[in-house]
């Protein structure tokens, strides 16, 4: 059996969703990020990717990625279940993914999602700002 590219599954995944039935698309990218928590050989790379293919996704079908994050991370709490990790070791993996995919969006909805994510989690918009910068400078 080959490497199974989780952001490319989570990004199918997500797109048909949206196409099919647009308000499951959270469930699907939250089905997609325990999909990989439990089968990637890397628990961290698989949740980032899958985050970043749910995310890449929206993005790309102009939905809203500030109401979706804080959709995301508040469905995070029955996922640390079925993982190898604890909760907020998920939630970085998860935060990581949609730094990477709110790069690709722009400083200005980046700031959103960066607000949106202080006001319901205190204290993982400085954690998500982090994953940002980092995800600014792999890609530079």
């Amino acid at each position: 059996m080959g490497v199974v590219d989780f952001e490319k599954q989570a990004r199918d995944a997500v797109s048909s969703a949206i196409v099919k039935e647009p308000g499951a698309a959270i469930s699907v990218i939250l089905q997609q990020i325990g999909r990989a928590a439990q089968a990637a050989a890397d628990t961290h790379e698989g949740v980032a990717a899958a985050t970043l293919g749910g995310m890449t996704a929206l993005w790309n079908a102009n939905q809203d990625l500030p109401d979706a994050t804080v959709k995301i991370l508040g469905g995070l709490t029955e996922m640390s279940i079925v993982t190898r990790a604890g909760p907020e070791q998920v939630m970085t993996w998860v935060l990581q993914g949609i730094a990477t995919a709110s790069d690709m969006a722009g400083a200005e909805i980046q700031g959103d999602i960066r607000s949106r994510i202080e006001e319901t989690f205190q204290g993982a918009g400085d954690v998500f700002q982090k994953l940002c910068d980092q995800a600014r400078a792999k890609r530079q």
